[in-house]
């Protein structure tokens, strides 16, 4: 009757307002089975939350282990690949003091040449092998002493290598605890130190080197003026011995060839002691204006007299380099420039071609690059002397001319660096040889050309009188000669030589009473003086 005239229970339940029992109500599944529904619709969300809980739990497990395992793979990869290893091991505190070894990082294996497995197996023997037993038994004294303290000791010790080599190990020992059948456990970090023995003794072996090196060139730089002095002394006295009357053609032949010897002798030394002062680091630039017309003219009429002595052609381009004022020191320039073409002169043969271009390249209005390339037609130079000849002292044997000290690039090369440049060089066997460097200059001030000076002739100092204040006898002999020649009087040299002598070795006098002595030996009637 309900459902015929479309009336719900909650529209009876409004107007009669309490329990009401339907008569033949039709009820629905879970109305008649909800006693059993609602307690198993419990559980099973119950047990769906343990569910997710599990599987959450064992997620994160997971991922727990996972990173434990990679952190542990990290950690043995980085204990398995450093230059030493870790090692933790047990010393059983009886008579024999037995040692076993708990873990062991293929590291530590590695240092000896054995395998990981080797040392883990048979680690008494491994000890053995690698350790001589005086070692062994000074190590576990020192551990077992050091142990009251638990303090971390340092071991050394030489092992022997699987090769049959000597190894330096050290051991960084740290006590770990105490078992309770009273076995020691130690760990160590454990290092293989021989090739930081080899580096400290390299290191002293330079260091010797250098101190030896030092020695050497300021030896040579005290030692310039000495060196010298009795050279020039030769090359005077042979220009005297020309000079002299009546002389037979074999004598003057043989003086040329003293003559000729001794500048190549004096060049010699000069490119050792500039190499030396090279290397001792006391050469300085000292830059200034320079007109590098007149400086490149100089230097090219030395060089192409010298080449047509030769029959060599002497070629310059100096069309690309306009700018006449530039900063530079013009004296190890020269030297630079003088080295490469002495060099292209020396091993070039009669017939063949020298090529000297300078570029200039403007940076920006006070700054230009220099670009010099000095080419020659001569022996050129093999591969293997390539790569060192900017060496000392070497020489490329496979040339027809092994003349000289094999100094002249060197003194090149590090005089080009100390100003900053570059060299480059192409060279081929009976092709010739092409030197390049390039550096970086500023520009100059155009200076006003000073006036030609008055030239004076020898004649003109004749009747002179002339002051020499000269400290070597031998110098003051060949000095006194040449003048002597010219008709010029050296009145005061004697009376100089002598105030020279006795500054010297008795170092009565300093310097201005030296000059004191001079200005007043210049103003006291020579006659009175001369007895």
């Amino acid at each position: 009757m309900m459902n015929r005239f479309n009336i719900k229970k909650s529209d009876i339940s409004k107007v009669y307002k309490g329990k009401i029992k339907y008569i033949n109500d039709k009820l629905s599944f879970f109305e008649k089975h909800k006693m059993v529904i609602i307690p198993t619709t419990i559980i099973i969300v119950i047990l769906i939350l343990f569910s997710i809980f599990s599987i959450l739990v064992n997620e994160q497990k997971r991922i727990v282990v996972n990173q434990l395992k990679e952190r542990r793979k990290m950690l043995n990869n980085l204990l398995d690949n450093i230059a030493g290893g870790i090692l933790i091991y047990k010393i059983n505190n009886s008579t024999e003091n037995v040692i076993t070894v708990s873990f062991c990082s293929e590291g530590i294996a590695k240092i000896f040449g054995y395998s990981k497995e080797d040392f883990e197996t048979d680690t008494i023997n491994f000890f053995k092998n690698i350790i001589p037993q005086t070692d062994i038994k000074k190590i576990k004294n020192e551990l077992i002493n050091g142990n009251t303290d638990k303090k971390s000791i340092f071991l050394r010790f030489r092992g022997m290598h699987k090769n049959g080599s000597s190894v330096l190990a050290s051991a960084n020992t740290t006590w770990a605890y105490n078992e309770k059948d009273g076995t020691t456990v130690y760990y160590a970090v454990v290092m293989d130190n021989t090739q930081q023995e080899k580096i400290l003794k390299a290191e002293q072996e330079a260091l010797k080197a250098k101190i030896s090196n030092d020695a050497k060139s300021v030896f040579l730089s005290r030692m310039s003026h000495d060196i010298r002095t009795p050279l020039n002394a030769v090359l005077g006295f042979t220009e005297l011995a020309m000079k002299e009357q009546n002389i037979p053609h074999e004598v003057i032949d043989y003086l040329t060839k003293i003559d000729t010897s001794g500048k190549y002798l004096l060049g010699l030394i000069n490119d050792i002691l500039d190499i030396s002062k090279i290397e001792s680091g006391k050469v300085e630039l000292h830059e200034k204006n320079v007109n590098t017309k007149v400086f490149l003219d100089n230097i090219v009429e030395v060089f192409k007299s010298q080449a047509e002595e030769k029959g060599i052609s002497f070629i310059t381009d100096f069309s690309e380099a306009p700018v006449e004022w530039l900063i530079m020191d013009d004296l190890r320039t020269r030297q630079i420039y003088s080295n490469l073409l002495n060099n292209a002169i020396k091993f070039s043969q009669s017939g063949s071609e020298i090529h000297w271009t300078i570029k200039n390249i403007f940076i920006d209005d006070k700054n230009i690059h220099t670009v010099c390339s000095i080419s020659d037609q001569g022996c050129g130079m093999t591969k293997e002397f390539m790569k060192k000849m900017f060496k000392p002292f070497e020489q490329d044997n496979q040339t027809y001319s092994t003349t000289g000290t094999g100094l002249g690039l060197s003194i090149v090369k590090n005089l080009i660096d100390l100003m900053g440049g570059t060299i480059h060089v192409k060279s081929e066997v009976g092709k010739g040889s092409t030197f390049t460097f390039e550096l970086d200059r500023k520009l100059g001030t155009p200076q006003e050309e000073p006036k030609e000076k008055e030239k004076y002739s020898y004649a003109s100092l004749t009747g002179n009188k002339i002051l020499l204040s000269e400290d070597n006898h031998i110098n003051a002999i060949i000095t006194e000669k040449l003048y002597q020649m010219l008709v010029v009087k050296l009145t005061l040299l004697k009376m100089v030589r002598y105030v020279l002598i006795n500054l010297h070795h008795q170092n009565q006098m300093n310097t201005l009473q030296f000059l004191w002595t001079l200005e007043c030996l210049s103003w006291t009637d020579w006659k009175r003086q001369k007895q």
